[in-house]
């Protein structure tokens, strides 16, 4: 007995704040297949997009562009599908429509920050910085080419802080002008920390930790054993914490001192920033040629360790309410998200499907992070529930597919 067709909707592309591409999957088995997408806003009347001829052979991707969105508005959608043996309802999905899309002329999004008045700075890989209202429209654009890894960093007077491809730093006003900028001989490495004072710290590739005066001077500088890879991270009291490329992590005081060195069992480097949790024990990884996790006290004296069974740890870890370490581990062994109790025992593990570079982001019921499809051409944002049962189901909540 021949059966109706089978469909299966997927997900959606093309996102705008008025349009969407829904996509979904077919298997026809007559030649007289047709199907179209239903769609509809919460409480609302249904559409549909034109009727749509699928031919053989069986196994189709079909898709259809729906135009007249509402802004910030969820939508219900599903994929329909007729053969002269009978329709098939495909699974009712959901997507809202964001408030509103900026187009810039790069092809990505790579860092992004948010000043106190809502005002939002990105790189879009075009060599520009953007200054976007929080309406969506641009303030201004700064034409510069980023450095890679690097993010533009706030401070406390609104000042943007970015870092150039020729290892300048550079110090933007909130209208988009330059107040100065600042340059080695070795150039800088990641993003710039800043102090309670507006202290600004940025660490180098010749094993430096400068310390800039916000008016653009230099105020000290540290030497270490090699690369200043990871971003500083600030203590409540001040304290610069740093790892560098000779394997070990350094406290150095607010006056260019180095109050300690602890060395890890990793002679390839140190390449995540430290978490400080909140009684001020710093949680780190090693990367290379060792899979250590380690807590280290204030003072630099190591209170455990995990082993990760990786050999990278890109990215610094989070810290939950509870006091839980929440870290993603880097390997083709060992693609995980894992959760560390206090005492460094083993709390559980989310499986990545690739071996992309995530860092979680904790919510005060969840944990976010991103991961890769094999394609590269797909990207899926997770969430694990963390009142959820031992198996800590994850939900995807979007996939994000390359044009």
């Amino acid at each position: 007995m021949e059966k109706p067709p089978v469909v299966n909707v997927s997900s959606i592309s093309s996102l705008t704040a008025h349009s969407a591409t829904l996509v979904g999957s077919l298997m026809a088995n007559d030649l007289n297949t047709t199907y179209y997408f239903e769609y509809w806003s919460t409480g609302g009347s249904r559409s549909l997009t034109p009727k749509a001829s699928a031919e053989l052979p069986y196994f189709h991707i079909v898709q259809a562009e729906v135009t007249g969105l509402k802004p910030d508005t969820t939508y219900h959608y599903r994929l329909v599908a007729t053969s002269s043996y009978g329709t098939s309802y495909g699974t009712e999905l959901t997507f809202k429509t964001p408030k509103w899309v900026l187009q810039t002329t790069g092809n990505y999004i790579d860092s992004l920050a948010i000043d106190a008045d809502g005002t939002i700075y990105i790189d879009s890989g075009d060599d520009n910085l953007y200054a976007i209202n929080p309406d969506g429209s641009l303030k201004w654009a700064f034409q510069i080419v980023f450095s890679r890894y690097t993010s533009p960093v706030i401070g406390s007077d609104g000042t943007i802080y970015i870092v150039s491809e020729d290892g300048n730093l550079y110090a933007i006003s909130q209208d988009g002008t330059v107040k100065w900028s600042f340059q080695t001989e070795d150039a800088f490495s990641r993003n710039p920390a800043i102090g309670p004072d507006d202290t600004i710290y940025m660490g180098s590739p010749a094993g430096k930790l400068y310390a800039i005066n916000p008016d653009g001077s230099q105020k000290w500088l540290s030497q270490t054993g090699d690369f200043v890879c990871p971003s500083p991270v600030i203590g409540s009291d001040g304290t610069i914490y740093i790892g560098s490329d000779d394997g070990k992590y350094y406290a150095i005081d607010s006056d260019g001192t180095i109050r300690w060195e602890f060395q890890s069992n990793d002679p390839a480097g140190c390449f995540s920033s430290p978490a400080i949790g909140f009684d001020g024990t710093l949680y780190l990884g090693t990367g290379g040629s060792d899979d250590t996790f380690y807590a280290l006290s204030k003072d630099g004296i190591k209170k455990w360790e995990f082993q990760t069974k990786t050999t990278y740890k890109w990215g610094s870890s989070v810290i939950g309410s509870d006091g839980t370490i929440y870290v993603g581990s880097h390997n083709y062994l060992d693609k995980k998200i894992k959760a560390i109790n206090p005492d460094g025992s083993s709390k559980w593990a989310f499986q990545l499907r690739t071996s992309g570079f995530t860092q979680p982001i904790i919510g005060s019921d969840r944990v976010c992070f991103a991961d890769a499809a094999l394609s590269s051409a797909q990207s899926s944002l997770f969430r694990i529930e963390l009142s959820a049962p031992a198996k800590h189901r994850a939900i995807i909540t979007y996939t994000f597919i390359a044009q």
